[in-house]
């Protein structure tokens, strides 16, 4: 039978769901685009409007019926809702509870969904799997909780710990559950440290037509404290059912040392009384004389035994009965009967109250007046500074990828340009910049091996040793000075801010804009030459040269040549050691001027070969260090600059898909916002027994 309230039921999902996408959507794009962004602060507002909106909606398109349980820790909160759905939906432990709402409602299996506040959603099909959940994440809010304490800040989960657990949706084979559409709600016990206020945990329920129950121990009924925060309860809800939760196994002590049942297990009434006469705060007692707030005194824990024990009675019995073709009757137990009378009266008045055409009224009212809440709540939230400024946000990420994409470019055209090539001149200007330096040198090294020769005749030594170790090694010391005059030359060029060559304008000034250091290119190529593996062992070739012997005795009796008389007087590998004595009678001036003419005449020869040829070293070997080296950064710039590229570009994308999902969005809300103003006209002023009348024609209408 399609009822006027499950018209208006379809009509409502048919605006509120076209929303639901589109809110999702911008809640997942904002969730990728960086923490830097701005619009990003307005992430877990809408994060908490649109699990109110799919809530909201999920409660208008199953009709469903909230019953909120709330009191102090350990009042019997959990026994309550075993109790309710004659089926065990909550465990019942001494460990304080996490700090969320837990909705308990039908399914023919057990499955448990974990909501958090950043809208991440676990489901798990196991208890085990599910304590073992909540206590991790129970310890990992604690430390977060105590992190944000430390600074001063009041803690709110949606910003600093977006992980943290939001709703707990406990899905059971309750057949309770499942026959009056109820969804029953835990909350986290009064006056945990982890308690972030009722205002917030509740807000989904402001203008739900939802009743709540308030459960507290005998102990607690007279504890002030218990009640301060009860008025938010009256402001939230226009009916609350005050449950007193007896323990009628407790005894009283009498003089004679005996014991006695005490007074709330045999006359809880008189409790009750006391506690309405003597304890009640002002708001208390109006709401109950208004009959907003009801009282009922009952042992919970006996109610949920006899209704969980029924339960299981009545299926067996169902099962037993249907095997043997037998009917099925159900028989008292006077024992216990009159334990649960009160739980009963209560279970009673509270299903009467979800069943009335108040309550349809109210349901009806309130789901229109929530929703039109929620859309005032989305528009300023799309109208938030930060969400107009997205768009010069946008535009400055264009920019920036523009500007990356034109460096990466500059770079690659940096990475293909003939850097070898822009070398060759530098051994030109090598030779020109050490041209002072060359006469001077030369001169340096001349004198220097007129001297080593003119020292040679006046010590004992062999020819070999003049050339090899005298001579030998004034040739090699003057190429390391020429290399020297070289690198020093060319060190100064480079602190001068160049490296040897000349660029063209673009790629000058490309080079410049990637950050490319030649100074630092070029002492570091500088640092890498080995001038030590350039110098060359040289020999001036004296052996050959026919230097002038005179002849001693034997020689006139053997009519020796030159050749002989010298082969005799240095030895066939010039290894004969001469004393000066001998030096100076068989070779004298005449040989000491030859040598230092032939040693001339090769330096002559030899030093113009040994500077062009070092000179191509030094060139050849630093241009190929400073290629390695501006290579080097223009791969490491061009991987930053690529890096930077890509980083741009996702940044964009995700900015980009979060523009059309908030400008889609923006067009969702406003169509919700119509839907809603019609739906208000069309069902705000329904009779309440109206409500529940068959809609005329109504499956023709809709086809």
């Amino acid at each position: 039978m399609r009822t006027l309230l499950s018209q208006f039921c379809d009509e409502f999902g048919e605006v509120a769901n076209p929303l639901i996408d589109p809110l999702i959507q911008s809640t997942q794009a904002l969730s990728a685009v960086g923490s830097e962004t701005p619009v990003r602060k307005i992430l877990p507002e809408l994060l908490d409007t649109s699990h109110l909106l799919r809530s909201l909606a999920q409660k208008v398109e199953e009709q469903q019926a909230y019953v909120l349980i709330f009191g102090p820790l350990k009042s019997g909160k959990s026994t309550l809702m075993n109790a309710i759905a004659a089926s065990y939906v909550s465990e019942v432990t001494t460990l304080p509870a996490y700090p969320c709402m837990v909705f308990v409602s039908y399914s023919e299996q057990r499955e448990y969904d974990i909501m958090r506040y950043n809208g991440q959603v676990d489901t798990l099909h196991d208890q085990a799997a599910l304590r073992m959940h909540v206590n991790r994440a129970h310890n990992e809010l604690a430390e977060r909780l105590r992190e944000v304490e430390r600074t001063g800040a009041d803690f709110d989960p949606g910003a600093h710990f977006p992980d943290a657990i939001r709703r707990i949706d406990v899905r059971v084979p309750a057949q309770q559950l499942k026959e009056s559409g109820t969804v029953v709600v835990d909350t986290p016990g009064l006056y945990t440290r982890m308690k972030f206020g009722y205002d917030h945990m509740t807000r989904e329920f402001r203008d739900a037509a939802t009743c709540a129950i308030f459960v507290v121990k005998t102990d607690n009924l007279f504890l002030e404290q218990v009640f301060d925060e009860f008025h938010q309860l009256l402001e939230l809800f226009s009916r609350i059912f005050l449950v007193v939760n007896l323990d009628t196994t407790k005894k009283d002590l009498r003089p004679d040392g005996s014991l006695v049942p005490s007074l709330e297990s045999e006359d809880p009434l008189r409790l009750i009384e006391a506690f309405e006469n003597l304890s009640m705060n002002t708001p208390l007692k109006q709401a109950a004389e208004d009959g907003r707030l009801r009282i009922y005194p009952a042992d919970l824990m006996n109610a949920a035994s006899k209704r969980l024990q029924t339960a299981d009675d009545l299926i067996s019995d169902a099962v037993e009965a249907a095997m043997h073709g037998d009917k099925l009757e159900i028989e008292g137990d006077s024992k216990n009967s009159g334990r649960q009378s009160n739980f009963d009266n209560f279970l009673s008045d509270l299903t009467e109250y979800l069943n009335s055409t108040d309550y349809l009224v109210a349901f009806l009212g309130d789901s229109l007046r929530q929703a039109e809440s929620l859309v005032v709540r989305l528009k300023e939230l799309n109208e938030n500074s930060t969400v107009q400024e997205l768009n010069e946000h946008f535009e400055r990420l264009e920019q920036r990828v523009t500007e990356a994409q034109a460096e990466s470019e500059a770079i690659s055209s940096l990475l293909h340009f003939d850097w070898a090539g822009a070398f060759s001149s530098l051994p030109e200007w090598l030779n020109e910049s050490v041209t002072a330096e060359d006469d001077a040198l030369y001169s340096k090294t001349s004198n220097a091996l007129a001297g080593s020769i003119t020292n040679w005749f006046s010590e004992s030594s062999s020819l070999r040793t003049l050339v090899n170790d005298d001579l030998g090694l004034l040739l090699r010391s003057m190429q390391a000075e020429v290399i020297s005059n070289l690198t020093t030359s060319l060190r100064r060029r480079i602190h001068q801010g160049s490296i040897g060559i000349e660029l063209p304008d673009s790629i000058s000034n490309a080079a410049e804009a990637s950050g490319l250091d030649m100074r630092a290119i070029g002492g570091s190529a500088l640092t890498d030459l080995d001038g030590g593996s350039a110098l060359e062992d040289v020999h001036i070739p004296l052996g050959k040269s026919a230097i002038p012997v005179r002849k001693g005795f034997w020689d006139f009796v053997l009519f020796r040549n030159q050749s002989k008389m010298r082969a005799r007087l240095f030895g066939t590998k010039f290894e004969h050691r001469l004393d000066r004595n001998t030096k100076s009678k068989r070779l004298g001036e005449v040989a000491r001027t030859y040598i230092q003419a032939e040693a001339e005449d090769y330096l002559y020869r030899y030093y113009p070969k040994a500077t062009e040829r070092l000179s191509d070293w030094i060139s050849q070997s630093f241009t190929h260090y400073a290629v390695s080296g501006i290579l080097s950064q223009l791969e490491t710039a061009l991987a930053s600059a690529n890096a930077e590229l890509e980083g741009a570009q996702s940044e964009l994308a995700q900015v980009a898909a979060l523009r059309e999902s908030l400008l889609t969005l923006s067009r969702a809300i406003e169509a919700a916002d119509r839907g809603f103003g019609t739906l208000a006209e069309r069902y705000g002023n329904t009779q309440p027994e109206m409500l529940l009348v068959e809609v005329e024609g109504a499956e023709e209408e809709k086809e």
